[in-house]
């Protein structure tokens, strides 16, 4: 299963035997990897193949739930977020999609 990579800052995946991986972004998912728990870390987007491109997201339309504090930041700016609230040191990443994801 190397087609799939972390798309996450941090995935941990439980391979065959139980044991588990800690892959960062852009990590490969190792061969033991069972089908199960690599549709578990797709359908959550934690793991895509890099061979299938990401599709951006629409425009006015929220980003992806993980997606980065800056993606989030951009995407509150276009809502009319203050500067206090996008700039590095203003809301976090979950306070950013809390109040403008809706």
């Amino acid at each position: 299963m190397t087609d799939y990579v972390a798309t996450a800052p941090l995935v941990i995946a439980t391979d065959e035997q139980g044991a588990r991986h800690h892959l960062y972004e852009g990590s490969p998912l190792p061969a033991n990897i069972s089908k199960d728990e690599v549709k578990r870390l797709s359908d959550g987007g934690f793991i895509a193949s890099p061979k299938v491109k990401k599709a951006e997201p629409k425009e006015g339309e929220a980003p992806a739930g993980n997606a980065s504090r800056e993606v989030w930041a951009e995407f509150a700016k276009g809502k009319g977020a203050p500067d206090e609230e996008t700039r590095e040191g203003g809301l976090s990443q979950t306070e950013l999609r809390e109040k403008y994801g809706k």
